[in-house]
């Protein structure tokens, strides 16, 4: 919950008093960041080295690095795009947006995986059942979200504050 550039800091956000090896430093921690953010997400989320379906068993050691450093460098690709096109979100925006939205959907996360993973070992394996209704109250909770969103005469996340 930390965006650490304030208003008044209107040139390169609060690294702009360094200059030297202390800016360049500060750079390279911030490049490092993004490339070790990209390979947890690549580990995590997108199959690590393994390569997709047809060239899945493709080279012993090679092939395993090469998906790996072509996945991770289509990420840092994706996040430099994004980050540079996209205006920084307001502080007081994104703080209702995390408190109001984020938070409580974590929350009802946690506890449906939990009754996904507890549920069908104490109750047979009706997992299924238990995915399918937890899709429909997902999809439930979105759409009350969006008609929230869309019936709010002054919303919150369109509304501009004085400076």
């Amino acid at each position: 919950f930390d965006l650490a550039e304030a208003e008044s800091e209107l040139v390169a956000g609060f690294h702009t008093e360094y200059s030297g090896i202390r800016f360049a430093l500060f750079y390279l921690g911030e490049y490092v960041n993004t490339v070790t953010v990209s390979a947890i997400a690549v580990t995590l989320f997108l199959g690590g080295w393994r390569g997709w379906w047809p060239f899945h068993g493709a080279g012993a050691w090679l092939g395993p690095v090469l998906w790996f450093v072509l996945k991770v460098t289509a990420v840092i690709y994706v996040y430099i795009l994004v980050r540079g096109t996209l205006p920084r979100m307001r502080y007081d925006r994104l703080m209702n947006f995390g408190w109001k939205y984020l938070i409580p959907f974590g929350l009802f996360w946690v506890l449906a995986t939990g009754a996904i993973v507890v549920l069908p070992v104490r109750y047979g394996h009706r997992r299924g059942a238990f995915i399918a209704t937890g899709l429909i109250v997902a999809v439930w909770l979105v759409m009350s979200l969006v008609k929230q969103l869309l019936e709010a005469p002054g919303a919150p996340m369109t509304e501009d504050v004085p400076a």
